[in-house]
This record gives C-alpha cells, structure tokens and sequence, in this order.
C-alpha cells in the first residue's frame, strides 16, 4: 500500500492547507510539461495526484488512514511485493533530492566563480586607471616654440600696417554693434541663445531605469501606463484553474510600466531582500504582506494611492487593454521576444524592460518574475462577478500571475494563474502597482 503522507513529505497529523501547499508545490515540480519522457517523473507525479485526492477528502482520508494501519499491523492485505516497490520509490526520491543539492551547490559554485572574475576585472580596471592618471601627472609638456627675432625693418612697417587696420576694423564693428537698427547685433544675440539651447539639449542616454526617474516627480514614484477600461474574455483552456473563459469588464486605471525594481524598494523601505542584487532588477524574495508595508510607506511618503493590481486588471494590461492583438504572451506570440523564462534566463532575473514591449507600452508582464496581484485565488471563475471583479471573499493564498525566470514558457501566457501563502517569499516572486484612474 502506498505511504500517501511521505510521498506529499508530510507527516500522518498534518492540516489540510499543509497538504494543499505540498501538494501545488510538487505538482509543479513533477508536471509532465516540465519532465516529458522522464518515466520517474511521469510516475511520481501521478503518485502525488492520487495522494492529494485520497488525502483532501475528509472521508476517503479516513478510509485510507484505516486500511494502512492495518496492513502496518500485520494484516492479510499486506503486499510484501508492494513494499519493496515503495522502498525503491524512497530510494529514487532521496537520490532526486541528492541530486538537487548538487545541482545547487554547483550553481552557488559558479556563481562565486562569476563574482570573483568581476572583481578582478573591476581591480584591473582601477589599476590601469591609477596607472594612466600617474602617467598624466608625471608629463609635462614642451615649451611653446619662441619666435625668430626678425631684424628686418620692412618686416617692422608691415606688422604696424596690420595693427592699424585691424584697429579700425574693430572701431567699425564695435559702432555697427551699438546701432540698434543694425541687424549684426540682433543676429549675434539670436546666435548665442540658439547656442545655448543646444548645449542644454543635448541628449543623453537613458536606460529603462533612468527613463523612469526622468519622467516621473519623484526617483521612488513607479512610472505608470494608462488602461482605458474595456470588456475582454478572461481566461484559458490550458489548465483548468483557468476555466471558463469568460466576459470580465473592469474600469480604467493605471498600470506600472516595469516592475518594481530593487532602487525603488530601497529608497522607500531602506533595504533590498533580493537574491541577485542590482537597482535596475526587480526587486524579488518579496511576500504579499511585505510588499503591503512597501505600499503604506510609498503612498505616506508621496501622498499616493499605490495598491496591487487584481487579477482581472492585470490580465486585462497584461493582453493589451484595449489594443490587444490577441496574443499568447504580453505583447506576442512568441516568448522569447518579450518574456524571460527558464529557456533563455540563465538561472537569473534581468533588468526591467529590456523584452518587448506589449500593446500597452508595459515591460515583462510575462517572464522575469512572479507579480502578485490583490485578490484571494480561487480554483476556478464559476462565482466570479463579471463587473470588476476582485477574487474570492478568502482563502489560504494570494494570486501570482506572469511566469517567471525558473518555469517554461508555458507558465508565461497571459492566462495562466498561480497562488501562494501571503507570507511566502521567493527569489521568483515580485510585483509591479497599480492606480485607480482619475
């Protein structure tokens, strides 16, 4: 008989959200999409749906409780056959969990291998700039070359001769200049200013990082993209917490253009949680509770109404509003042109819009990281009101919706849904905001 409880690794006491959690967090793991042609995988994934079915159900559970008990005691339903499959089950599982461990230590490897190459790449580069400002201070430059004393008396009356003219000229100009009906003076000033214009706009080069402080009145102030409120069909076909597609109208409002980075954070709560460091990356390693906290000091701090977009709105911008072309992805069909996903990430974050943009004009609504949205998740859109709707009443987790740098680009569509606990923090989990239009 199968061990339910250590194939979810939990043990035979255990509350029922402890179960759903185990069992989203497997399921993910071991989905076939992810693992195809991996018979391990394909196995252990069915064995983890029929415990999470046995296991959710009050009375199924009891049944189950019961029958194991009984065989664990010596009973004529004892398979010894099955004991030893279930053994090698174990055994195969714990070798998957050892070869995780070393998978991770090889990535912490590498990494420290990256950071030690960029900080002797950062120490030549300082060497050789001390070496060049050393080689500075030591040149002194050559006398200027002193001119031939010419004895010469006609070269005496000619230098007099130019001297006087130039002299004249000068008087001519100088009295030109003061008469205000002379077009010289006008023309000069209008020279100067036209000068000085383009000296002071002379443009300069932004980032997406820069282009936001550019363009917004405070550096910690998101920079916002507007969403004129529309009808759209909600939903997919893929999996069924995205069913069924359905008619949702929501009114307009402001939507982030990037996610949030981690300069952004750092100058409203003071530091950064992320994993992989760098103020143009999004901040991540963030809960739905924390990033609560972020919004009460942001809106205290500018007198702002920063909040979490829900989920109808997200999807909305994340389609394009009103511009949608319909796509899979934000802004495409192909997830390689806006989205970073576990196929072209290289195991980290990116900085903020460097994809393609979606109709909207907003960055990475699909791939990079996770963004949480307001709502309490629900398995499915039965109830859900048509007008603005905002998620369940309650529940255990809050919705996650965009795909991230570690899952395929499946879990990237525009569609695709997702839930954890508030207090659940990741270094796939971020988060863009949202503003009720005025």
């Amino acid at each position: 008989m199968k061990d339910f409880y250590y194939i979810l690794g939990l043990e035979r006491n255990t509350s029922l959200d402890a179960i759903k959690k185990a069992h989203k967090l497997l399921a993910l793991k071991f989905h076939p999409d992810l693992n195809k042609g991996d018979k391990f995988f394909e196995q252990r994934f069915k064995d983890i749906q029929e415990a999470y079915e046995t296991l959710s159900d009050t009375d199924k559970r009891k049944q189950y409780d019961a029958a194991f008990k009984f065989t664990q005691n010596g009973g004529n339903t004892y398979d010894k056959t099955r004991e030893e499959e279930l053994k090698k089950q174990k055994e195969a599982f714990e070798k998957q969990k050892n070869q995780q461990r070393e998978n991770d230590r090889i990535r912490e490897e590498e990494l420290r291998k990256q950071k030690e190459d960029l900080e002797k790449q950062k120490r030549d580069f300082e060497k050789k700039q001390n070496e060049k400002r050393e080689s500075e201070s030591k040149y002194t430059p050559p006398p200027p070359p002193t001119a031939p004393i010419v004895r010469s008396n006609n070269f005496v009356f000619f230098i007099i001769l130019g001297v006087i003219a130039i002299s004249a000229i000068s008087i001519m100009m100088t009295l030109n200049n003061k008469n205000p009906n002379s077009g010289s003076y006008i023309n000069s000033t209008h020279d100067e200013s036209a000068n000085t214009r383009n000296a002071t706009n002379t443009e300069i080069p932004v980032t997406a990082a820069s282009r936001e402080v550019a363009n917004s009145s405070s550096p910690i102030e998101p920079e916002m993209v507007n969403v004129e409120g529309g009808t759209f069909q909600m939903g997919g076909d893929h999996y069924d917490n995205e069913k069924p597609i359905h008619p949702v109208t929501v009114s307009s409002f402001n939507i982030g253009k990037y996610e949030v980075t981690q300069a952004q954070w750092k100058a409203v709560m003071g530091s950064n949680p992320s994993e992989f460091k760098g103020d143009n990356l999004p901040v991540e390693q963030v809960s739905w509770n924390d990033i609560q906290a972020y919004l009460d000091k942001l809106n205290n701090k500018i007198g702002g109404h920063y909040r979490l977009p829900t989920e109808a709105e997200w999807e909305f911008a994340a389609r394009g509003g009103n511009k949608s072309n319909g796509y899979e992805f934000s802004g495409s069909n192909k997830a390689n042109s806006v989205a970073w996903t576990e196929e072209n990430s290289g195991n980290k974050t990116h900085p903020i819009g460097q994809k393609q943009a979606n109709e909207l004009g907003s960055y990475d609504m699909s791939g990079n990281v996770w963004e949480w949205c307001s709502d309490w998740y629900d398995k499915d859109y039965e109830n859900i009101p048509s007008q603005n709707p905002k998620g369940a009443s309650s529940g255990s987790g809050r919705v996650l919706r965009g795909g991230g740098w570690t899952k395929g680009a499946t879990y990237s569509r525009v569609a695709d849904r997702l839930d954890d606990a508030p207090s659940f923090r990741h270094n796939t989990l971020g988060f863009r905001v949202a503003l009720t239009f005025h």
